[in-house]
């Protein structure tokens, strides 16, 4: 297997490169949008010079990855105000990408000589020049590291110095365990569906409509408070695997803002609707 091709089978190596958006203009200009912020389907194959229906056929595989980090689809008001304001051709919707979920297409897509070319630049990057063998290690240490930041926090008491220390540490948490952690303050009393519920009432989740599965909002993964871990399971009608539902899980920064709103420790933040519910 080429080494570059570790990223388009581990999902967690993905998630350590995920921020690593300015390689795409190392490897070539991306043509964005109007707006400056997106790119639609058609630009992205032809960033990656591949077949539109390529793209198409990617963003259905893997839409609950994709959608986590940046692609989604508009209509309305809101695709007239992307485009342009009088967009040509009466389509009424689009597939949009922002860069973070191009970088992701890149780390996808196969038969692509630029989706290589930027994979090896996240390989390549700082001089690592890693080797398979040290490849794999680095993939093995980029799960433990949840796991290791998971047992720290579970070594912490709920004074607010601690808190402050949780917010820095890197690692997400199951719902569950981030409840439980919540539950440690005196002021807090939490399970996890309830925690569920409340991540749905701030807005930061939603349900999605085909499988009633939680799915967070970008707004939260954006900032720091939520990710979502991609699962595969079982395909028994064409054998291997396939992409599940994510997992939605709480950064140790979104356990210390959760204790600040639930807690009452702090003034109520300006409403999350800012973000105007676009889901991640």
């Amino acid at each position: 297997m080429s080494t570059d091709l570790v990223l388009v089978e581990s999902a967690s190596l993905r998630r350590e490169h995920m921020d690593r958006t300015d390689v795409l203009d190392k490897v070539k200009v991306l043509q964005y949008l109007p707006d400056g912020l997106h790119v639609d389907r058609g630009g992205v194959a032809t960033y990656f010079e591949v077949a539109e229906a390529t793209i198409r056929k990617l963003a259905q595989r893997h839409a609950d990855e994709l959608e986590t980090n940046g692609m989604y689809t508009v209509a309305g008001q809101e695709f007239r105000d992307i485009l342009s304001p009088n967009p040509s051709g009466g389509r009424p919707s689009a597939q949009l990408f922002t860069k973070r979920a191009i970088l992701n297409v890149g780390m996808l897509l196969r038969d692509s000589d630029v989706a290589r070319r930027v994979r090896s630049y996240l390989l390549d990057a700082e001089d690592k020049n890693l080797s398979r063998k040290e490849l794999a290690l680095y993939w093995y240490q980029a799960e433990e590291r949840a796991e290791l930041a998971e047992a720290k926090v579970l070594e912490l008491e709920p004074a607010a110095d601690s808190w402050n220390v949780l917010a820095s540490i890197e690692g997400d948490l199951s719902v569950k365990d981030a409840a439980d952690i919540l539950s440690r303050d005196v002021d807090i009393e939490i399970g996890r569906d309830r925690l569920f519920a409340k991540l749905g009432e701030m807005r930061w989740t939603h349900r999605n409509r085909g499988d009633k599965r939680w799915r967070p909002y970008h707004y939260a993964v954006k900032s720091g408070w939520l990710s979502a871990l991609p699962k595969d399971r079982p395909d028994h009608r064409n054998g291997g695997s396939k992409l599940a539902a994510p997992q939605v899980r709480v950064t140790l920064k979104g356990v210390a803002e959760l204790r600040r709103r639930l807690s009452g420790s702090a003034n109520p933040p300006i409403q999350d609707d800012l973000f105007g519910g676009e889901a991640a």
